[in-house]
């Protein structure tokens, strides 16, 4: 009797850790923002499958979100018991939104994660919120080619000590313009590699700055219609978009069309009409400097 009972109570306490056992691996990606002084924000998170996947949507999950002091990298105690925000779910595209209230200039980072479950496990990820005045002008960079010597989706399956160095100069010449400007990073990678984009470019220094996944890229005849869509989309909203820095011939053409100053660096050819080529990162500081953040666009 007592031996039974004795392995009942151990099957019970085995339970949990059955449970969380098949728990199936997740990907949650925060998404990074930029908004106004006074507006409504509404940070958002998605729960998705692995990168092979026909649906990768995961819906009906909860997900939390905190917001973090302004250079937490890690989810302390303090933040889970003081600063959450609430939970929300995900609906049928896998994302998950929240309101929260109107922030105040600067940057503000926030954290989602998935509170206990049975069904899926899933890393922290961890976000900005750039919180902006929409006349101070902006530059918009490209990464892979234009501040790293990588493609779209190269370091999906690589390892840190593998990772690539930026190119000369880069990071820099940004941080120095980034006093009179705003930064913005766009990417056509896996969105899977948001979080690990973020980390490369925190260890290498460059400077604090949301970053954007726009699509897979892995069509080229696609990819610049992605940029074109969101950057169409800023400037709708009244954000000052001044220069556009890339390393192809798509970025320069939606660069212009948006009458941005498009600056193209490395051996693209056939760049359209305007296009000011360079080839490294002190001709482009040069450029910028001497038009000042306020110079006329194309």
């Amino acid at each position: 009797m007592k031996r039974s009972f004795i392995i009942f109570i151990l099957f019970l306490l085995s339970i949990p850790l059955l449970s969380w056992a098949e728990a199936k691996k997740a990907n949650l990606i925060f998404y990074d923002q930029i908004v106004k002084p006074g507006e409504k924000v509404y940070i958002m998170a998605r729960l998705r499958k692995g990168l092979i996947s026909v649906k990768p949507e995961i819906s009906g999950e909860r997900v939390e979100f905190f917001r973090l002091t302004a250079n937490s990298y890690q989810l302390s105690a303090k933040d889970k018991e003081l600063k959450s925000l609430g939970i929300a779910l995900t609906g049928t595209d896998g994302t998950a939104v929240k309101e929260i209230p109107p922030l105040k200039a600067g940057f503000h980072r926030f954290s989602a994660r998935l509170p206990d479950t049975k069904r899926y496990s899933a890393e922290e990820s961890q976000g900005l919120v750039a919180c902006w005045d929409p006349k101070r002008p902006i530059i918009v960079v490209d990464i892979d080619g234009t501040v790293s010597n990588t493609d779209n989706s190269e370091l999906l399956f690589k390892k840190k000590d593998t990772d690539p160095k930026p190119l000369k100069d880069a990071p820099e010449v940004l941080r120095r313009l980034s006093k009179n400007h705003n930064i913005i990073f766009l990417t056509h990678r896996n969105e899977l590699l948001l979080d690990k984009t973020r980390q490369w470019l925190k260890e290498n220094k460059f400077p604090t700055a949301p970053v954007f996944i726009l699509g897979l890229g892995e069509d080229p005849t696609t990819s610049g219609d992605y940029e074109n869509e969101k950057i169409e989309e800023w400037k709708k909203e009244g954000w000052n978009l001044k220069i556009g820095i890339g390393n192809k011939a798509n970025d320069a053409e939606v660069y212009l069309e948006n009458r941005m100053k498009a600056i193209i660096i490395g051996d693209e050819d056939d760049l359209p009409d305007k296009t000011i080529r360079v080839k490294n990162w002190k001709e482009i500081e040069k450029i910028i400097l001497s038009t000042g953040p306020f110079g006329k666009n194309p």
